[in-house]
């Protein structure tokens, strides 16, 4: 049997990514999860500029400065599945402006968002992440 080889060059950037993830998702303190409501005339709107691939911007800590970041990318089906190009793919839905996922982020608030843009709050973190649509 083969050793398992990892070439360096290779896994960089999925290394980045994963250091990203696992530094967010467990290092800060957690804001309870409330209810995010939205418009009867907003939800179909919102659904709907979800789907797609979305390439993460910035991130900001609560009461820090905003940070440039670049390795994750997210995409959201139409039919309810959230793909993470470093963690997989899970099932998520809308219940208002909450996305509640079985994945890595179980819920995450969407704070802004247009055909283009989207912002993020993670719950489990207390961060805001803002995407562009690619």
């Amino acid at each position: 049997m083969e050793p398992f080889a990892i070439s360096p060059a290779r896994h960089v950037r999925l290394f980045a990514a994963l250091a990203l993830l696992l530094t967010t998702v467990g290092c800060a303190t957690a804001t309870p999860v409330t209810p995010s409501p939205i418009s009867v005339e907003d939800a179909p709107k919102l659904k709907t500029a979800l789907v797609g691939t979305w390439a993460i911007k910035t991130t900001q800590k609560p009461g820090g400065p905003v940070k440039e970041a670049s390795m994750l990318k997210v995409t959201f089906t139409a039919d309810g599945v959230v793909a993470y190009n470093v963690a997989g793919a899970y099932h998520y839905r809308l219940e208002g402006r909450n996305i509640v996922s079985d994945g890595i982020f179980d819920v995450v608030r969407v704070e802004e968002w247009s055909d283009h843009t989207l912002k993020l709050f993670l719950f489990g973190n207390s961060e805001t992440w803002s995407f562009t649509k690619i």
